[in-house]
């Protein structure tokens, strides 16, 4: 059986989940052909396809990808870091000249 639009592994564990085990399963990316046994509920599968998210799973990043955005990510910091620092010692500046004006 030919079903479009879904993620074929998602669906594939739902299935096994409700008690459903084709055999064979391919996954052509955008379809999946699933091959059910017989005596199979097929209202139930349909069912379940009714039912199903074909939302694709992200991948997990590999640790190079990781480190790489974590680089980006402490540099964009450093670099806040960095005016806040500047703004920081300005106020200080102006709130210097300001109580030296109330003083004097």
């Amino acid at each position: 059986m030919r079903i479009n639009g879904v993620n074929v592994g998602v669906l594939h564990t739902e299935l096994n989940y409700n008690g459903i085990y084709p055999y064979p399963v391919f996954n052509y990316g955008d379809y999946g052909d699933f091959t059910f046994a017989d005596d199979t509920d097929m209202d139930l599968v349909q069912q379940i396809i009714d039912a199903h998210d074909p939302t694709p799973i992200l991948p997990t990043p590999t640790a190079e990808e990781r480190m790489t955005q974590l680089e980006q990510e402490n540099k964009l910091l450093k670099a806040q870091n960095a005016a806040l620092v500047e703004q920081t010692e300005f106020h200080e500046e102006v709130l210097t000249e300001i109580i030296l004006t109330i003083n004097s």
